[in-house]
């Protein structure tokens, strides 16, 4: 399996997604930067809920790699049914499954990693920053503790899960457009609010659209083996 998902990088050049996703980090961060450090009032430094440093990074880093994930899964797979190129594939003498499975798995753990690296060097990079000056806000979270990669590797996972839902669209209607609309459209709904309710602070949500997502990804997988391609 390992092989055919490196075939898939290989194939679709994961040398510039590679780099793309780089440079997403980093303008992401710089984005994040500005606002660690802006003016606020002494009243507005303590927020409930988690802190604004921390929801701040997990925004930014969350709402590029949704995006990040629409463009690949639109690339890697959309396209392909759309251009007929995925009758060839299922010609060749591998099971239609692992070619799909091959194709997400490649996609979710190219965002998943990018997704954790974009945290870690993000979350590296303030508290660099914050040993020579202090934040605007309190920042409340730990780099030496355990529990915090597990936040960010849980986070990351359930992000990518997420995006899943954007696949489901895009195979629906054949579009790859409709794919990174979707992956939009997902950001969005995550970070919405409701008068003092915010959903980015609220856990059942995103777990529930990543629990939709995993099993997009797993039906989608399943029923190909059946499935007469469109």
């Amino acid at each position: 399996m390992f092989d055919l998902i490196r075939l898939e990088w290989k194939k679709n050049k994961a040398k510039g997604y590679i780099v793309k996703a780089s440079i997403t980090i980093l303008l992401l961060t710089a984005l994040v930067l500005p606002i660690a450090y802006e003016d606020v009032e002494e009243t507005d430094k303590s927020i409930s809920g988690r802190d604004t440093i921390t929801m701040t990074v997990d925004t930014f880093s969350e709402m590029g790699f949704i995006v990040f994930s629409g463009v690949m899964l639109s690339s890697f797979i959309v396209s392909n049914y759309k251009n007929r190129t995925m009758e060839l594939m299922f010609t060749y003498p591998i099971k239609r499954k692992k070619i799909l499975a091959s194709k997400i798995l490649s996609v979710g753990i190219f965002n998943f990693t990018g997704l954790v690296i974009a945290k870690l060097f993000m979350y590296g990079l303030l508290l660099f920053f914050s040993k020579y000056k202090e934040f605007s806000y309190p920042a409340r979270y730990d780099m030496a503790s355990f529990l915090f990669y597990v936040d960010v590797i849980v986070r990351s996972f359930s992000t990518v899960c997420i995006s899943f839902i954007a696949l489901f669209v895009g195979m629906k209607l054949m579009s790859s457009k409709a794919t990174i609309i979707t992956s939009f459209l997902l950001f969005t709904l995550l970070q919405g609010q409701i008068g003092d309710f915010t959903l980015s602070d609220n856990i059942v949500l995103p777990l529930i659209l990543a629990f939709v997502g995993l099993v997009i990804a797993v039906l989608s997988i399943r029923k190909v083996e059946s499935k007469d391609l469109i």
